[in-house]
């Protein structure tokens, strides 16, 4: 028992310490209650040290997403928290097909969202270039030809002027994408993920 404590103890060195001596006296105490002394009776109950270990990370990421403000702060937790719910539904003894169907589903909308948001940069990349060169082309012509590189310089101006109004619509679009992922990713994680008695105790 104590070697699969240990293993436990080292898979969780990401939680706060709180937390970590919260999970590692749960378990300890659980495992020492039911009589699993060995390393293969303990994780013939609780599964392997590592994927109980993801289970509890994610759950983790899932309490701290729930518990803080739609700031940078929780977009960052949101982000570390689909990596290790994918880690928790990869590791964990599901049927191979739906854990490789929701494993797919959480990647396709992470490439998909990606691709999204890099074509919208991609966009605005572009028309901030062309605003530039338009406005130099103007500025260079203005004496030769001063209605047309007036009208220029403002068309330039103005499409300068959106792609300004287009980045915090960017950035709370994609904080919001992510969000949504998360959202997602939480919910195959809680259909799929399965409990073993230990965790359905703690709740």
């Amino acid at each position: 028992m104590n070697r699969y404590i240990e293993e436990l103890s080292t898979y969780l060195k990401r939680l706060d310490p709180v937390d970590l001596e919260d999970s590692i006296d749960y378990y300890s105490n659980y495992l020492e209650d039911g009589g699993f002394t060995t390393y293969n009776d303990c994780v013939t109950e609780l599964g392997t040290p590592k994927s109980l270990a993801n289970k509890i990370l994610a759950d983790d990421s899932i309490n701290t997403i729930d518990g803080s403000r739609m700031d940078n702060k929780r977009n960052h937790n949101s982000t570390l928290s689909i990596w290790l719910i994918i880690a928790a539904i990869a590791g964990s003894p599901l049927w191979l097909p739906l854990a490789f169907g929701a494993l797919m589903v959480i990647f396709g909308m992470i490439v998909t969202a990606i691709a999204l948001v890099v074509s919208i940069l991609l966009v605005v990349f572009s028309g901030f270039i062309s605003s530039i060169i338009i406005f130099g082309w103007a500025l260079i012509h203005l004496s030769t030809n001063f209605m047309l590189s007036l009208l220029l310089i403002g068309v330039s101006m103005i499409s300068f002027g959106i792609v300004l109004l287009l980045i915090p619509f960017i950035i709370k679009f994609s904080k919001r994408l992510i969000h949504w992922i998360q959202k997602t990713s939480i919910w195959f994680y809680q259909k799929t993920v399965k409990r073993n008695n230990a965790e359905k105790k703690r709740g």
